[in-house]
């Protein structure tokens, strides 16, 4: 006897392999999309650090960085764009905890990323050359390590790439500071 349509049991596995396929294929594009926020976030970053790259080698930083010293710049103050208002991939840029510090060792410059938005998305104490996705953290021990530069004063300790660095100088829009 040819019987026609479907059992319960077939019908029952087709639907259990769809839901699996369609968990797989809803984590895979979470995924995708997580990266494709974090490489975005990563990018910004890296943006910010050559700007002001770009400003030293022109001589356009507000005071000269001498040996064994580092400035601390507020991304607040410099502008990717005209359009740039300070907006990740997460949210809007903290302006009191993101800013980039050059630092100066022996005329080899360096720039570090201090960045937080407000959605908690963080790169922290980054160099230049190590910005990228996988730096990206929502760790708050690591967003703890931020300083608040506007409320720095002769006791801030800050430690950038390994180094430790004293307040030097405190002025409205930067921080000079000196390797201890």
């Amino acid at each position: 006897m040819n019987k026609k349509g479907f059992s319960l049991v077939e019908l029952l596995a087709v639907i259990i392999i769809i839901g699996v396929l369609a968990t797989i294929g809803i984590s895979a594009v979470s995924t995708y999309t997580q990266d494709s926020r974090k490489s975005a976030f990563s990018d910004q970053a890296k943006m910010y650090a050559e700007k002001i790259s770009e400003d030293r080698a022109k001589d356009r930083l507000p005071v000269d960085v001498k040996d064994k010293e580092a400035i601390l710049l507020p991304i607040e103050n410099y502008q990717l764009d005209e359009d740039d208002d300070h907006t990740t991939t997460y949210g809007k840029l903290r302006s009191e905890y993101s800013y980039i510090v050059l630092t100066n060792n022996n005329n080899t410059f360096n720039y570090y990323v201090f960045m937080l938005d407000d959605s908690n998305h963080a790169m922290v104490n980054v160099e230049f050359a190590d910005i990228s996705k996988d730096k990206v953290t929502t760790d708050q021990n690591e967003i703890a390590k931020i300083m608040n530069y506007r409320n720095v004063n002769a006791n801030s300790r800050l430690t950038v790439g390994g180094k430790v660095y004293i307040i030097k100088q405190s002025y409205s829009q930067f921080v000079v500071l000196k390797q201890q």
